[in-house]
């Protein structure tokens, strides 16, 4: 009742029996067709990995029960050199240390010549905690994780109400 997912090269490769059951692993339709976008199925990815690739960009995992996730998360926990976050309710990804969205935001913002306390990022899930923290102004929506809210400096509404435009105008514009 795991579904994984390997990214080579910004392209995640899942299983062919995963991409023929997604809808067990990803009951909510809109991830279900983000991950029909961004997968390309292969018979085995995992021998498709050894074949054909020296490094993974990214692992990720979508997990039918609750319990297995957290055991999965608390047997990560202890592996040295690697990051584990979530970005829905139901996954992990599993990325190098270090690769995370805040790091990224601040090398960004060095290569556009931009201060990092004239950044402004936006987040909802577990992996946006990072980017909202090194952020000059983090914003959460309103529909975000409570751990997201707990470290951003202000909640906007959610998205569906355009949360992100209306936190523009009222701090930007």
């Amino acid at each position: 009742d795991i579904m994984y997912d390997a990214y080579i090269g910004g392209v995640g490769y899942t299983r062919q029996s995963f991409w023929d059951n997604l809808a067990h692993y990803v009951p909510n339709q809109g991830i279900h067709d983000l991950v029909r976008k961004t997968r390309k199925p292969v018979p085995d990815n995992i021998e498709y990995i050894r074949e054909n690739c020296e490094y993974v960009d990214k692992i990720n995992l979508f997990f039918v029960k609750e319990e297995a996730r957290v055991r999965m998360r608390n047997v990560l926990a202890d592996i040295p050199g690697i990051l584990v976050s979530s970005s829905l309710s139901n996954n992990l990804e599993i990325n190098a240390a270090g690769a995370d969205k805040g790091n990224a935001l601040i090398r960004l913002a060095a290569h556009l010549g931009i201060r990092q306390e004239e950044t402004m990022a936006f987040g909802d899930g577990e992996n946006d905690i990072s980017m909202i923290r090194m952020a000059g102004f983090g914003v959460a929506m309103e529909n975000a994780e409570e751990c997201v809210k707990a470290v951003a400096d202000h909640i906007t509404v959610t998205n569906n109400d355009a949360g992100v435009a209306a936190a523009i105008r009222k701090f930007v514009l």
